[in-house]
């Protein structure tokens, strides 16, 4: 039995997967952005607003750091989550209201020519 390339697995695998490749496509560079987001916020808890040096900052993961790692780690969740709740808000007045709105006054047709339209 011989061995196959890194090519034909993954080829297979594509094959396989029964997820829409767009939707997984979209998911995985949106999940990716949220994990490079996360890090990127943690540095710039720890460089920034806990104003650490950049000695520690860059060893954070040493045992003498711990500390600074545990404060870091916990300011930056905090720039996460607020992060992500500011950015639902927007998503949640329109699921509320402009929803409503839309069915009541019979404008849904014209939001979704609006929206057909920024594409051409």
């Amino acid at each position: 039995m011989t061995q196959k390339s890194l090519q034909e697995r993954f080829v297979e695998t594509v094959k396989k997967t029964t997820v829409e490749p767009f939707l997984f496509l979209i998911m995985f560079g949106f999940n990716s952005r949220l994990v490079t987001l996360q890090s990127l916020l943690h540095d710039r808890a720890c460089r920034i607003s806990l104003n650490f040096s950049h000695d520690i900052c860059d060893n954070l993961d040493d045992a003498e750091n711990d500390l600074e790692q545990i404060y870091a780690v916990r300011y930056g969740n905090n720039l996460y989550n607020a992060f992500i709740m500011i950015s639902t808000v927007p998503a949640l007045v329109m699921a509320t209201f402009l929803g409503e709105f839309c069915f009541l006054l019979g404008v849904l047709r014209s939001f979704h020519t609006l929206s057909l339209k920024s594409f051409h």
